[in-house]
């Protein structure tokens, strides 16, 4: 008795080379059209196709490669699948797939504060030092992008890593919502003394490069009641200079950047953001949980 598999590899017709020759083109297209001499033209192009480039190339790509295989359509098809996701998610497939760094927390709740709705609440979440550290992004699956700024009618890159202050705030706000004495500022005349507040702090890590500490304090009035702190938090290795509104896009890392879009600006990701962007401050959740007994 013979065995056939259902899949076998063969060299496809020269037809298929217009897959990635059209791949490169596109390449080419987008890298010219995100160039700085492109001027206003290849601005208006970008808004135009630029978003869809890098998933137009997975396509492509996927497809010239699923041209070597002979198999039934429904077979090809999930092959066509597969490729595509492995070319899209590509140097995210670890943090897709692994658990993710420990997180390193350390809690001390003195005494849990309980809030109702009646409870004078400052949801700000204050810094304690004006320090760059307090913008902080978050690693992102998704890199560098562009952005236009319509001031100047220019583009820039940016990145689209969300910090870690405002995702800490998000979680204070979110225990504020329903509280009728929200956003009782602390710092106003002695009356507003009672409020409950919160403060937080970033500092370098001494244990590692790339990483911040932030420590989140929370008060009843003038007592100090619980302190949060979460050790190592990673930052993304970007070149400030280059990165950033008012920035301009042409720098030793423009084409370095263009080659991250093109990879990891896909719908593969897009779709896969959130699974592998994670929540490496989802502690803090549970310890404002202890820390405030909302009722």
């Amino acid at each position: 008795m013979s065995f056939r598999s259902p899949i076998r590899l063969a060299l496809p017709s020269r037809r298929s080379l217009f897959l990635p020759i059209a791949a490169v083109f596109l390449a080419a297209i987008f890298i010219g059209i995100v160039h700085p001499a492109s001027g206003g033209l290849g601005g208006f192009v970008f808004i135009l196709i630029g978003w869809a480039i890098p998933s137009a190339i997975n396509l492509l790509l996927s497809a010239w490669i699923v041209s070597y295989v002979r198999a039934f359509w429904s077979l090809r098809l999930a092959v066509f699948l597969i490729v595509s996701f492995l070319l899209g998610v590509n140097l995210s497939l670890p943090s897709l797939v692994g658990k993710g760094p420990p997180r390193l927390v350390s809690v001390d709740i003195l005494r849990p504060i309980a809030v109702t709705a009646d409870t004078p609440l400052d949801d700000r979440l204050m810094v304690v030092s004006q320090s760059p550290l307090n913008a902080t992004p978050a690693p992102s699956p998704l890199g560098v992008n562009v952005s236009a700024d319509e001031g100047c009618g220019c583009m820039y890159f940016r990145y689209d890593g969300r910090d870690y202050y405002n995702q800490l705030k998000d979680v204070v706000e979110r225990v504020s919502q329903a509280r009728r004495n929200k956003r009782y500022y602390f710092f106003e005349p002695p009356r507003f003394t009672t409020a409950v507040h919160f403060d937080v702090e970033f500092t370098q890590s001494v244990a590692a490069d790339h990483t911040v500490d932030v420590t989140v304090n929370v008060y009843d009035g003038l007592q100090k009641t619980a302190t949060y702190s979460q050790y190592n938090l990673p930052v993304p290795e970007i070149d400030e200079q280059s990165v950033g509104r008012g920035k301009p896009l042409m720098s030793d890392h423009f084409y370095e950047y263009c080659a991250s879009i093109l990879m990891r600006q896909n719908f593969w990701m897009w779709m896969l953001e959130d699974r592998l962007r994670g929540r490496p401050i989802s502690a803090f959740e549970g310890f404002l949980s202890e820390a405030l007994h909302v009722t």
